[in-house]
């Protein structure tokens, strides 16, 4: 699909010295896959509004070596229509970033994903996710994440999930669960 390059380049001019990306709230609804971010070398924050990417069904974040904290806000990656079917391939995975100490997630955004993935993030140290995230996903493993020290999951977040593993996580001081999440 090449058409969100020319809406995306458009608006921005991206080139792997760019240190923090920022979208603003309501942007890009129609959009149906999220732009890659592999050359950005040098990004350290991704922050993404409300109700943004809101058609998009895969969230990859691989390989950013610089980048720090990610902040997803409220209904963004959740379908404009809020009763659509089930997809499996929506995905979030989060893998060999060495520099990410935290990530937020605001409420109800990602809520209709099915797979949730967290991997080689050395750094990690919070972890928050919203309201309503997550809901169909069927396991939530938070495994060899040394220097993770709170994980805070809201209500109704990971609402299917039947398999919860937590390992190697010598630093984690705090979890709390809100009323119907995991």
């Amino acid at each position: 699909n090449d058409e969100w390059h020319s809406s995306i380049f458009n608006y921005w001019i991206l080139d792997n010295h760019v240190e923090s990306i920022t979208v603003a709230d309501d942007r890009y609804p129609l959009m149906d896959s999220f732009f890659p971010l592999y050359f950005l070398y040098a990004v350290k924050r991704i922050v993404i509004g409300n109700n943004s990417f809101r058609n998009v069904r895969v969230l990859n974040l691989y390989e950013l070596n610089e980048l720090e904290s990610i902040r997803i806000g409220e209904s963004s990656f959740q379908p404009i229509e809020t009763y659509t079917r089930i997809t499996t391939d929506s995905s979030f995975r989060i893998v060999n970033c060495p520099k990410v100490q935290s990530i937020q997630i605001g409420d109800y955004a990602f809520s209709d994903y099915v797979l949730f993935k967290l991997s080689n993030l050395p750094s990690l140290q919070f972890i928050t996710i919203g309201k309503h995230c997550f809901k169909y996903v069927s396991s939530l493993s938070l495994a060899n994440l040394p220097q993770l020290q709170s994980v805070t999951i809201a209500s109704f977040a990971f609402l299917n999930c039947c398999l919860v593993k937590l390992e190697n996580l010598p630093k984690l001081q705090s979890i709390q669960l809100d009323s119907y999440s995991l």
